[in-house]
């Protein structure tokens, strides 16, 4: 995409992709990361929203997912009818995307964790540098591989 990323473009993108595979009716979620316009995409183009599993309830251990697939099992858009509407599917929000996140940005915030060489940093720019190489040498990337 080379317009930016506003969530009406991204949902009408999106929603094409799926109109030009085939698979509108037979996606039922879709994973990306947390960004704002992804999040504000879905809250505004999917018709049966999923609950979200990341609410603090009570109950959350005995808590089942009841999601209508009435919707996602039929033939609607096949025949044209409604291929100019902008529907997507439930989203997930990536939890290793939520959890770089955690690591790379929250973790600023804690008092004492972010000032100094103290572990943390010294730790983090380690994990940093060798994710680094990994992504850039792919002989390096087998050897961090095998030693793991």
């Amino acid at each position: 995409m080379k317009d930016r990323q506003i969530h009406q473009l991204l949902g009408r993108v999106m929603s094409d992709v799926l109109q030009e595979f085939g698979i509108r009716d037979k996606v039922v979620s879709t994973t990306t990361d947390n960004g704002a316009n992804y999040v504000a995409a879905f809250n505004a183009f999917t018709p049966d929203p999923l609950p979200d599993l990341n609410d603090e309830r009570e109950d959350a251990e005995d808590a089942v997912l009841v999601v209508s697939v009435e919707n996602r099992l039929s033939t609607k858009g096949d025949e044209g009818d409604e291929g100019d509407e902008i529907i997507l599917p439930p989203n997930r929000r990536c939890s290793a995307h939520t959890l770089s996140l955690l690591a790379t940005t929250d973790v600023k915030a804690v008092p004492g964790w972010s000032q100094g060489n103290t572990l943390w940093r010294k730790a983090t720019a380690k994990s940093h540098a060798l994710w680094n190489l990994q992504n850039r040498a792919t002989v390096a990337a087998n050897k961090i591989k095998e030693a793991a």
